[in-house]
């Protein structure tokens, strides 16, 4: 698959973003992470992408992955959605800089 990695990764930046300013909520962007995931791990450039950047990413999905909404049911492991956007807001911080020296 003949993917643009750093489109990829501008679309992750943008969807944070979103979520940060609450234009999206936590369970659209849980979904759209995980499809933009799924086509970043397939595409066969990523060695392309910044370390740091690359690292970001991996650790909003496992965030996305231990996200857990339902109070009642949420595990010891798992985070709610105060949690998800700090860890979001962390990661992005991080990668900003990054991202938008690739975008120049």
């Amino acid at each position: 698959m003949n993917t643009n990695i750093h489109e990829v990764t501008n679309n992750f930046f943008v969807l944070m973003k979103k979520y940060l300013l609450k234009q999206i909520s936590a369970n659209s962007f849980e979904d759209k992470y995980i499809d933009l995931w799924n086509v970043y791990v397939d595409s066969e450039n990523q060695s392309e992408i910044a370390r740091n950047v690359s690292d970001s990413i991996g650790r909003v999905f496992t965030a996305i992955d231990v996200f857990n909404p339902d109070s009642k049911n949420r595990a010891n492991y798992e985070i709610d959605e105060n949690q998800l956007r700090k860890e979001v807001k962390m990661e992005l911080l991080k990668i900003k800089p990054e991202l938008e020296k690739e975008l120049l």
